[in-house]
């Protein structure tokens, strides 16, 4: 009978320790632009999301890629994400986008736009009058 709860519990644990193996290879992490910035020596190559404001007057588009730089909370990271942006992408529009550090530069291969049920921007500090520097960023 003990042998039967012992190959029970042993096969218990593996399967519990399986379990947090393939979630911790899968979980994404989110964080805001400046603990991403803060944080960047320390990630390495592994994937996230961030997420800031667009910073006005930093998107340069060129065929498929989109560079621009994202800030909140004082910090700005520049970001290149290839492929074809949402229509709401433009200066000081809320965004979260999924990718990695490559040098001083993220990498995106996800790019949403953070808005309500409307699909509108925001209004307020982000919204349609654009300040010339989005709240927060030092320079």
């Amino acid at each position: 009978m003990k042998l039967r709860w012992s190959i029970a519990a042993l096969v218990c644990l593996g399967a519990a320790i399986w379990m947090l193996v393939i979630l911790k290879d899968n979980v994404v992490l989110f964080e805001p632009v400046s603990k991403a910035v803060a944080e960047r020596p320390h990630q390495g190559d592994r994937a996230f999301k961030m997420s800031g404001a667009v910073v006005p007057g930093s998107i340069q588009k060129n065929g498929k890629d989109v560079r621009f730089s994202l800030t909140e909370g004082g910090a700005i990271a520049a970001v290149r994400f290839s492929g074809s942006p949402p229509d709401l992408f433009s200066d000081c529009a809320p965004v979260v986008v999924q990718g990695a550090w490559s040098g001083r530069t993220f990498v995106s291969d996800q790019l949403l736009i953070k808005h309500d049920n409307k699909y509108e921007p925001p209004k307020g500090k982000m919204g349609e009058k654009c300040p010339s520097e989005p709240a927060g960023v030092k320079r």
